[in-house]
């Protein structure tokens, strides 16, 4: 259940519930007849926008300036799929299938990987944090991998 910022204020209130561009959900109220008055939002779903599942992106990390959310990419080795809208996500500036020389992993510190619930319990592997790496560069079709437990994501 949820209540918005001016619930029980008054019967001349018109509200309505919008899913917004940035992917949160949030009421808007309008006093006046038939909601004529200023538009103002009373509620919203996830309070901290950068845990909007995909705000910024496929590739995309939030951070904040000036209290307000920005998009980036996780390294130099990426740059932005739209300069103009950091929301659109990050892309390589060279594919891992292209890379001259070994594969490396940046380490991303103080990083939350958002999952969409449920995780498939067959997707979860228990392993320490160098044989989580070492599988990973081993494989050729593991692109990341997540040590969940202290929250630190790693790229390739």
């Amino acid at each position: 259940m949820a209540f918005t910022t001016d619930y029980g204020e008054s019967n001349d209130v018109f509200r309505f519930l919008r899913m917004d561009n940035d992917g949160n959900l949030r009421i808007y109220s309008s006093s006046g007849n038939n909601g004529s008055g200023n538009i103002t939002q009373t509620w919203a779903a996830v309070t901290d926008q950068c845990q909007v599942y995909g705000f910024c992106g496929n590739m995309g990390i939030c951070s904040y300036k000036d209290s307000k959310p920005v998009c980036g990419c996780p390294s130099q080795n990426f740059e932005p799929v739209n300069e103009h809208d950091g929301r659109k996500g990050c892309k390589r500036k060279v594919e891992i299938e292209d890379c001259p020389g070994d594969v490396t992993m940046l380490q991303l510190e103080h990083t939350m990987f958002l999952t969409y619930p449920p995780e498939l319990s067959d997707q979860l592997v228990t392993l320490a944090i160098v044989a989580c790496r070492t599988n990973c560069l081993a494989s050729s079709t593991c692109t990341s991998s997540t040590l969940v437990a202290d929250e630190v994501d790693f790229v390739t």
